[in-house]
């Protein structure tokens, strides 16, 4: 299974789905083909990379969208929380300046 680990620091752009149990976070410069990878696969959210994960699920979907002032679109995921998106250790990119892990595989 597919995953990601990001840093979503102060639960910044995240916020309920439309559906119970479901949320929104976003928005991440992620390739659409990474994108869709992940879906079906995890999301897991960080305060800092030394921090276990404090919320996250299974990636249900994925948009790209374009905020403003962004030089480029931007992938919101949709996901629906699972228990085991909390407590996981950081995994992939390590360096002081990486927001995202990048996608790691699970298995």
């Amino acid at each position: 299974m597919m995953g990601l680990h990001l840093l979503c620091k102060d639960r910044l752009n995240l916020k309920r789905g439309a559906e119970p149990g479901t949320w929104e976070s976003g928005f991440w410069n992620v390739s659409k083909t990474d994108a869709a990878s992940l879906v079906g696969g995890m999301l897991y959210l960080h305060q800092t990379k030394g921090d276990r994960s404090y919320f996250g699920g299974r990636i249900s979907s994925f948009k790209e969208v374009q905020p403003e002032g962004a030089s480029g679109t931007r992938v919101v995921f949709g996901f629906v929380f699972e228990e085991r998106g909390r407590e996981a250790s950081w995994q992939g990119a390590k360096s002081g300046m990486a927001v995202k892990g990048g996608v790691v595989n699970e298995e």
